[in-house]
This record gives C-alpha cells, sequence and structure tokens, in this order.
C-alpha cells in the first residue's frame, strides 16, 4: 500500500508545469503599436494633436475635476521641502495644484502649444515655483528632484524600460506614475450601438508598467483610486457632442443625445453627466530598488 501511495505522489508531481512567464515589455510594446490608428507614436504628429486641442483639453479637464482624488493621494507622499518634476506636465493639471504643496516644480513637455497654455496659467495665477522645460521623456536631460511624476504620460513609450530607468534614475526619492485602470463609463454602449464600436477593451495599462518595473529591478506599489468625473452643460446636445466620436454626423448626435439624456442629473441650470472612472497609480521608493531581472 505504501509502494502503491508513493507512486501516486510521484505521478501527480510529474503533471505540474511551471506558469509561463510574462514578458510585460514586449505586450507593452505590442500593445502600442497595435493601438496607433492616428499615428501618434510619431513624435511630430503627437505635437500636432496637441496643438490642435490645447485650449479645449485644458477647458475640459478643469470642468471635469477627473483627477481631484488622485491628486489627494499624491498629496500624501509629498513633503514640504520636495522638488518634483512633473513629466507629461502638459497644461498643468497636476503640476499647479501639486506647486502649492512642495517647495519647486519642473514641468516637462513634448508640446510647445501645452507649456504655453500652461505659462498663461502660472501668469494668470502668480504662481513662482514652477519652471518650464520643453522636451521628450525618452530623449531630454532629466534633472534630478526629490520626486518625479509622471501622469498619463507614458502612451507613447515603446521602450518602456529604457524610459522607465530614466526616470527613475532623476528621482531621488519617489517615482509615481499614473496611468489607465480599466472601465467602462456608461454612455460606451449607447456609442457601440450607434457607432457600430467594439465593446470597450479591458487593458490594465498600471499592471503591465508594475510589471515591467520588476523587470527592469524597480520595486514598487500598485494602487487603485476612483475618481468621479462630472460634465457640465447648458443642453443635453453639448454634452452629447463632447462624448461623441469626433466624426459624428448631425443625425447620429441626434440620437446619442436622446439615448443619453435619461443618464444625466440636473444640477441647477446644467445638465451633469457624472461617472465612476478609475486610475491605477504606481510608487517606487528609491530604497525598494532591486537587481534587475530582465536586461
Amino acid at each position: 500500500m505504501e509502494l502503491v501511495a508513493e507512486e501516486q505522489t510521484q505521478v501527480t508531481c510529474a503533471q505540474i508545469q511551471p506558469l509561463p512567464s510574462v514578458d510585460f515589455a514586449k505586450v507593452w510594446r505590442e500593445r502600442l503599436i497595435a493601438d496607433n490608428p492616428k499615428g501618434r507614436l510619431d513624435p511630430e504628429i503627437d505635437r500636432r494633436f496637441w496643438a490642435s486641442i490645447a485650449n479645449d483639453y485644458d477647458r475640459q479637464i478643469e470642468a471635469s475635476g477627473s483627477c481631484k482624488r488622485t491628486l489627494e493621494m499624491i498629496g500624501r507622499w509629498l513633503r514640504p521641502s520636495d522638488t518634483l518634476l512633473d513629466v507629461g506636465a502638459g497644461t498643468g493639471r497636476f503640476t499647479l495644484p501639486l506647486a502649492a504643496q512642495v517647495a519647486s516644480v519642473t514641468a516637462l513637455d513634448d508640446s510647445p502649444d501645452m507649456l504655453r497654455v500652461l505659462a498663461q496659467k502660472i501668469e494668470a495665477q502668480g504662481v513662482s515655483n514652477v519652471q518650464l522645460l520643453h522636451g521628450a521623456m525618452e530623449s531630454a536631460p532629466l534633472p534630478e528632484h526629490d520626486v518625479v511624476l509622471a501622469a498619463w504620460s507614458l502612451y507613447r513609450q515603446l521602450d518602456l524600460p529604457a524610459t522607465l530607468r530614466r526616470l527613475a534614475a532623476a528621482a531621488r526619492r519617489l517615482l509615481i506614475i499614473v496611468a489607465g485602470h480599466p472601465y467602462t463609463p456608461p454612455h460606451r454602449p449607447l456609442m457601440e450601438k450607434i457607432w457600430n464600436l467594439p465593446p470597450k477593451d479591458a487593458f490594465p495599462a498600471y499592471l503591465y508598467i508594475l510589471g515591467v518595473m520588476h523587470q527592469v529591478g524597480l520595486n514598487a506599489e500598485a494602487f487603485v483610486v476612483r475618481e468621479i468625473v462630472c460634465h457640465r452643460a447648458k443642453v443635453v446636445e453639448t454634452l452629447a457632442r463632447k462624448l461623441a466620436p469626433e466624426h459624428a454626423s448631425p443625425e447620429e448626435i441626434r440620437r446619442f443625445t436622446a439615448l443619453l439624456r435619461p443618464k444625466l442629473q440636473r444640477m441647477g441650470e446644467d445638465y451633469a453627466y457624472v461617472q465612476v472612472g478609475l486610475a491605477g497609480l504606481i510608487v517606487h521608493r528609491q530604497e525598494d530598488a532591486l537587481d534587475p531581472v530582465l536586461e
């Protein structure tokens, strides 16, 4: 009986196979290439894109309040004496609120038009501790700062391992990354119905970034933040146009407006579209560095 039991154990063990490893950097690169229908992996095309929407983008972000809770969480990790490098700063939706919590901020962006809007806001608000720096995160010299922040700005980094190493090398204390967490907004099924769109793909960008960080020896923690996003307008059709695809026809907008109306709330004289969004936060502390497991 003992011999039979031993043989059964050996057979069971022989059937156990090691789990396959995941090359997060390879999957990330393939994903960016597959999701590039408008060619924005090309730096010049990307700069033209931001030039075309800089002013409207700023107004939409200001109105929606889409990063309030993310800012609150980042603020918990900052110190009044910190210097902060905001990589991919855009028009400053992270730069300006965080500037009030640290000694100084350097705002780096590859779009001169986005930086122009940020410069106007700095002057209008009388902010004195923000410096602007034009350049691409993958090639521009990155001066050392206590904290480096890359919020929603890694979408063009095909060589993510190299970029993460550069960002970590510039961070004396913390590297903080904000990236996408899958969620489906309430209006997405309406868009799929009208424009025959495929179901929204649930790609956990922040988890793949976390995986690449571990591949290059950067230990990190991941957090998920729930954001309340609110778009407001006095006319329902204005909200529909804001949420609809760029190519939407007038008839499609009318259909979308009718379907969207039941999902709206009234806030005073405005109609409001409220949705819960998710953001992934990754934090690397310099004392947590590991030996690289993938060169």
